[in-house]
């Protein structure tokens, strides 16, 4: 009997002692299954948060207007790109939560306006930071919305560059010169990165439209500035060009300044040339429908290689040096030899400057004939 229960012992010891071991295997089959298999976050978000819905509302001297996104949103470079047109005051205030953007306008606001606000790269999402590069949303205290619009671009009047980041204001027609950047506009717009600007919410009024080159749009002579010598009116006119200018220069002129230029008996311009062996020149031959005084600039990495001035026709260009170019034309109208700046106090515009649509090619010991349609 003895003997039968210490055998019985040794067997529930033995099972026990089995059972933990079994214990221990689950847990680690479980721990290591945990391990391997990993839950995947699936595709990366790329897309910028979209606006769901909006709410105007009145508060206590205040209104308030609520966007909701489809995802939660975060603050991106308000102060940058912020605005509202027309401007009103700085007591305005801004709040997210979640999945909200709460705008607070403590201001009073004409009834008889269409404001627009622009949140063109002011939210991006929480998660992967897409940027909204594109939002604006209008809105009236009446019953109406005034929906016409106006459109252009901002360039530099010498370069043809476009120009980033500034104001366009319309004033009043009734407004004196002498009080732009003086006072707040009737309408703003800011130029992207294209120079492309855009008013959508316009009444049918006659307005002077100006361009300053700082979105903050008082006067400075450090900055270059813009004008249309008529009035605009949405209803007739829908897109518009406008081109900057130094508004104070010395002679009011600006001259092509390149280091190690040299100038010969011919007024050809171009770099160094005696390291320019003579068989490496070609000849440029423009038949162009314009028969006022021009200067014509071919044109490499951003500097003027040659120059030449004309006062008609034929536009014959000797010794270019075998190279890809780019032209410029240069409406020269008061025969002076020189582009000439513009003038916003006396009301003169900057003389017209032309590109050819594309390079050309100068080859060596080869003439090249090109027929050029300059269009007004």
């Amino acid at each position: 009997m003895q003997h039968n229960n210490s055998s019985k012992k040794r067997s529930a010891l033995h099972a026990k002692h089995k059972m933990k071991i079994l214990k221990y295997l689950l847990v680690f089959t479980l721990f290591s299954c945990a391990n391997i298999v990993m839950p995947t976050g699936g595709e990366k978000d790329t897309q910028a948060p979209k606006v769901i819905s909006s709410l105007l509302t009145k508060g206590d001297n205040s209104y308030i207007i609520q966007f909701d996104f489809d995802e939660q949103i975060q603050i991106h470079s308000w102060d940058e790109n912020f605005y509202i047109s027309p401007p009103i005051g700085n007591k305005l205030q801004k709040k997210v939560k979640a999945r909200s953007l709460i705008i607070t306008i403590e201001d009073t606001l004409c009834n008889e306006s269409t404001y627009s606000i622009c949140l063109n790269s002011c939210i991006k999402d929480n998660n992967e930071g897409n940027v909204l590069t594109k939002y604006f949303y209008n809105f009236s205290l009446n019953e109406s919305l005034d929906t016409f619009s106006l459109s252009g671009s901002l360039k530099d009047a010498y370069t043809l560059d476009s120009i980033e980041g500034a104001a366009v204001l319309l004033y009043d027609r009734d407004i004196v010169d002498s009080l732009i950047f003086q006072i707040s506009p009737n309408y703003i717009a800011k130029t992207d990165n294209n120079g492309q600007f855009n008013f959508s919410n316009l009444d049918t009024k006659a307005y002077n439209v100006f361009a300053h080159q700082d979105f903050n749009y008082s006067y400075s002579s450090d900055n270059k500035t813009a004008f249309l010598n008529n009035t605009i009116n949405a209803k007739n006119d829908s897109v518009v060009s406008l081109y900057a200018f130094e508004p104070i220069l010395q002679d009011n002129i600006i001259l092509d300044t390149i280091l190690n230029m040299k100038k010969d008996s011919t007024n050809n311009i171009f770099n160094d040339s005696s390291q320019l062996p003579p068989q490496n020149y070609g000849r440029l031959e423009l038949v162009i429908d314009k028969t006022n005084a021009c200067i014509i600039q071919l044109i490499k990495d951003d500097q003027v290689i040659k120059e030449r001035n004309f006062l008609t026709g034929p536009f014959v260009i000797e010794s270019i040096p075998a190279a890809t170019y780019k032209i410029k034309y240069i409406y020269d109208l008061n025969n002076d030899g020189k582009w000439n700046t513009g003038s916003r106090a006396a009301r003169i515009q900057p003389e017209k400057v032309v590109y050819y649509p594309n390079e050309i090619n100068i080859r060596e010991n080869w003439d090249l004939v090109l027929d050029w349609f300059i269009s007004e």
